[in-house]
This record gives structure tokens, C-alpha cells and sequence, in this order.
């Protein structure tokens, strides 16, 4: 099983793959417009799933970051159905 992990962020992205058995795990962060070419690159490499972290816009987020961070979220999703892997949102970790 592959699959691609996003913390999606206006500014920074944080990446991590799982690569199965032959590579477990790698972790990276980019600026948001290379971490969306960067899931494209895995993603026609083939992957079973891209799991993103939930983002709430919240009144004082409706501009700016916000709107970045939910345009980060939705390319996400639709490189995810472009190659026929899952996504999957999950709320943030605690």
C-alpha cells in the first residue's frame, strides 16, 4: 500500500509518504505550489490513497490563508481522482 499524507498550509505543506515494505516512511515540507506538483509526481507513480488533514475556515480565516489551505485541499482531491486513489480526510491530531 502506498499512500501520501498532506498537512495543507497557505505557506508550508507537510508531506509523508508510506511506501509499503520497500521504503516505509519519508517526510518532507514544501511551499504549496511544488507539494502540488510533488503529489501529481506520486500520484501517476501510482498510489492507493492521499490522506489530508481537515481544515475547519473558521470567520476569521475566510480570506487569505484560509481560502489558500481549501484550493490546497480541493487540487488534492481531484489529483486523488484523476489516478483512482482515495481520499481521505482526517481531523487534525490533538
Amino acid at each position: 500500500m502506498r499512500v501520501l499524507a498532506v498537512d495543507p498550509g497557505a505557506t508550508t505543506v507537510g508531506m509523508a509518504l508510506y511506501n509499503g515494505d520497500d521504503f516505509p516512511f519519508s517526510s518532507w515540507q514544501e511551499p504549496p505550489s511544488s507539494a502540488l506538483e510533488r503529489a501529481r509526481l506520486e500520484a501517476t507513480e501510482g498510489l492507493d490513497a492521499i490522506v489530508c488533514e481537515r481544515y475547519v475556515v473558521t470567520y476569521g480565516r475566510r480570506t487569505g490563508e484560509g481560502v489558500k489551505t481549501t484550493h490546497m485541499i480541493g487540487s488534492l482531491m481531484e489529483v486523488a481522482r484523476a489516478h483512482g486513489a482515495a481520499f481521505v480526510l482526517q481531523k487534525p491530531a490533538d
